[in-house]
């Protein structure tokens, strides 16, 4: 693993350490050991963080700020990895896809 990798690696497991007594907790531990599951298996780091990043906002009641710290430090290197992406490679990347989920909670 190159330094990138393992850095996300690290984050991934220091998040997956973590337990909450939440619904959503063995849906969101599934996808953090999917994701260490590829990059051990060698996989592109920027799909498996992009998978990643996508997998999370689709959980069902997925909300960042709930996270536990080593959560919210994965997310957050996610999110700053992701945030000057422009329009049309966020929409290339299926992220759009909570845009889409958060604007019908206003309707």
């Amino acid at each position: 693993m190159d330094k990138d990798t393992q850095a996300l690696f690290a984050l991934i497991d220091a998040a997956y350490a973590e337990r909450d007594d939440s619904d959503l907790d063995q849906r969101y531990h599934a996808v953090l050991l999917d994701a260490a599951k590829q990059l051990e298996a060698g996989a592109d780091l920027d799909r498996t963080r992009m998978a990643l990043y996508t997998s999370l906002y689709q959980l069902p009641h997925f909300r960042p700020m709930t996270l536990p710290q080593a959560g919210r430090r994965l997310y957050g290197a996610l999110h700053d990895h992701y945030r000057d992406y422009d329009a049309a490679r966020l929409r290339r990347a299926a992220l759009g896809y909570g845009l889409i989920v958060a604007s019908g909670t206003w309707l």
